[in-house]
């Protein structure tokens, strides 16, 4: 992405910003959820995603 549009612009921003790919994730696993329903699996998937941005915040507080 870079190569094409530069370091500096916003395509190149938005795929590699944290907070912007959480963005990206989540409007691609919320209609997931709404398909899956209650199911374990899902909520096994959920908490695991959960638990890493979680860690990726605790990280960003603590450098």
């Amino acid at each position: 992405m870079a190569d094409r549009f530069g370091d500096e612009s916003r395509p190149a921003y938005l795929v590699t910003c944290g907070w912007c790919t959480g963005i990206w994730a989540s409007a691609s696993v919320v209609p997931l959820a709404y398909l899956a329903g209650d199911t374990t699996v899902f909520q096994a998937v959920a908490m695991v995603l959960t638990l890493s941005y979680l860690a990726g915040l605790a990280s960003t507080w603590l450098d």
